[in-house]
């Protein structure tokens, strides 16, 4: 069998891998069950990894050009299939500096190196297979050899110039192109592009937790350089660029979108909590003033001696125009106008018996008079 048919084969079952999956466990709720974004988030940094241990196959059979087409094929692949993961611990800690949970930080960078390790175990299992007579080899080498071809320092450059590189064209793709499609394809072209030009000096990885898969422990580098390298040039590039500052506004972890939703959940059950607080207070004192209004009203009938009755029921009025208008001050206005009608009414009412009591004085005094 052919070396990129093969490739291709463990492409397939590295994607089918992590869809089946994927597909097992998005059926489950997120927001109830929290330890399906720790899943998920495996599945996806496995399906980044992963291939990538094809890379150093394809580059010694195919030379650049294989690793060029390599690359973009695996970007365009992972740009419609990655989803609900970060596959990049640089995301995580720069939600870490904005002083996110120290608690998800710690198991979701756990859940990556467990799945950085995962993908190498998946790779070591297609290679037994030994599809071709490439994989014996490959099984049979007791130690790797580091990527790393060039001083601390320089590889540091090149790491960090691969990811601020990648994110600029990014940025300038978005722009100005506005097809999702083609911006897919533009971008892994130049994914691939860097990628070869910087993967004879470090590996060009862009990405600590594949750099720490595939290179971790090898020959050649120790653990401080392999962390200065692949570690702390990704995360400052990151840094500099502002990609920490865009997670932080953006709030694109699903973790941060449930807490989110639990925070806007807290606040409308608060804010409902508060407005009914208001309605009972304002119709406990409109029921307190309306006693009072009929009280006074019936004392003075009964003083006046007028059988005059008035039937006023405020709170069903309030609650008609809290139905219609649907708001605590429309209703407070509304109330008010009709204590003042009301009041108006009153004293429409005394004046119209101080007339009748005029009127019959007059009357009387004609009266005497005529006599």
């Amino acid at each position: 069998m052919r070396l990129w048919i093969c490739s291709l084969l463990f492409y397939t079952f590295i994607y089918l891998t992590c869809e089946i999956g994927r597909f097992q466990f998005s059926k489950f709720d997120k927001s109830k069950h929290k330890s399906i974004i720790i899943i998920l988030e495996f599945i996806g940094t496995v399906q980044i990894c992963a291939p990538m241990f094809d890379v150093n196959i394809i580059i010694e059979s195919y030379g650049m050009t294989g690793v060029l087409i390599e690359i973009i094929f695996i970007e365009i692949c992972n740009s419609y299939l990655l989803r609900d993961a970060y596959g990049d611990p640089c995301p995580i800690i720069g939600k870490l500096l904005n002083k996110k949970s120290w608690k998800w930080f710690s198991i979701l960078l756990s859940t990556q190196f467990l799945a950085g390790l995962t993908s190498f175990r998946l790779a070591k299992y297609w290679w037994s297979l030994k599809f071709h007579p490439i994989y014996d080899e490959i099984i049979g080498k007791e130690n790797c050899e580091a990527d790393l071809t060039v001083t601390l320092i320089y590889g540091m450059v090149i790491e960090a110039m691969g990811v601020i590189c990648s994110k600029y064209i990014e940025n300038l793709l978005e722009k100005y192109i506005n097809d999702e499609m083609w911006n897919i394809i533009f971008n892994s072209i130049s994914s691939g592009i860097i990628c070869i030009m910087g993967i004879q000096l470090t590996g060009m990885y862009a990405n600590p937790i594949v750099a720490w898969a595939c290179t971790f422990n090898c020959e050649g580098v120790s653990h401080i350089g392999h962390f200065l390298v692949y570690w702390i040039a990704p995360v400052f590039a990151h840094y500099v660029i502002g990609n920490f500052h865009d997670v932080e506004c953006h709030n694109s972890s699903l973790n941060d979108k449930i807490e989110e939703k639990d925070e806007i959940e807290k606040s409308k059950n608060d804010d409902t909590k508060y407005e009914t607080d208001i309605i009972d207070k304002e119709e406990s004192i409109d029921c307190d003033t309306n006693e009072e209004i009929l009280t006074n009203l019936n004392e003075k009938n009964v003083e006046n001696g007028n059988n005059i009755k008035f039937t006023i029921d405020l709170i069903d009025d309030k609650k008609k125009l809290q139905k219609k208008l649907g708001g605590n001050r429309i209703i407070k206005e509304n109330s008010k106008k009709l204590d003042e009608s009301f009041i108006e009414e009153e004293d429409y009412e005394e004046e119209e018996i101080d007339e009748e009591e005029n009127s019959s004085e007059c009357s009387i005094a004609q009266k005497y008079s005529t006599d």
